[in-house]
């Protein structure tokens, strides 16, 4: 496959057909376009709600998420790939870094957070709290990831908040037998 001219081209979204490939990127991004009704209600640019939105797609997806195993870890790995993908995508067509609109991050990120744990209610909703919490207040290690150039920038401190939920969480289930 090649970017124009070859047998077989995929639209760009410098060249023809690039407007479909932008939608498509944003319609994932954006959680759907669900990612647009938080900063459309709110005053704010950076605290909208919307991450609590793509966190919570996150959670709802968990069913079709292979439970354990090779195939979790593939289907993490390609999703965690296509959302630094998309995010990158949408970002240059927002023109913005971190769009709040951009939502993918928080529902990959949460992926991460559960990854190789029981899917119970008790793991599933702190997972999603300490998640939420993490993603908001950025950490220092987690903040830093951030300055990774596009969708990496966008993606990375998700996925470094999930790693770190993950690990309280299997420090937890130690302790309290979460």
């Amino acid at each position: 496959m090649s970017r124009g001219g070859g047998p077989i081209s995929l639209p760009s979204a410098d060249g023809p057909g690039g407007k479909i490939t932008v939608w498509v990127a944003k319609f994932f991004a954006t959680g759907a376009f669900l990612g647009y009704v938080p900063s459309l209600l709110s005053p704010s640019k950076k605290y909208t709600g919307a991450g609590f939105i793509g966190t919570a797609i996150g959670w709802a997806l968990l069913p079709v998420l292979p439970a354990s195993g090779l195939s979790q870890a593939g289907a993490i790995t390609v999703a965690c790939l296509a959302a630094a993908g998309a995010a990158h995508a949408a970002q240059k067509d927002f023109g913005t870094g971190d769009d709040p609109r951009i939502i993918i991050d928080e529902t990959v990120g949460y992926f991460v957070s559960v990854a190789f744990l029981p899917r119970t209610l008790s793991v599933t909703l702190t997972a999603f709290v300490l998640f939420r919490a993490l993603d908001t207040f950025k950490l220092p290690p987690i903040k830093a990831m951030e300055k990774l150039p596009g969708g990496l920038g966008i993606v990375g401190d998700d996925l470094a908040a999930g790693a770190a939920v993950n690990l309280i969480l299997r420090l937890g289930r130690g302790v309290f037998g979460l």
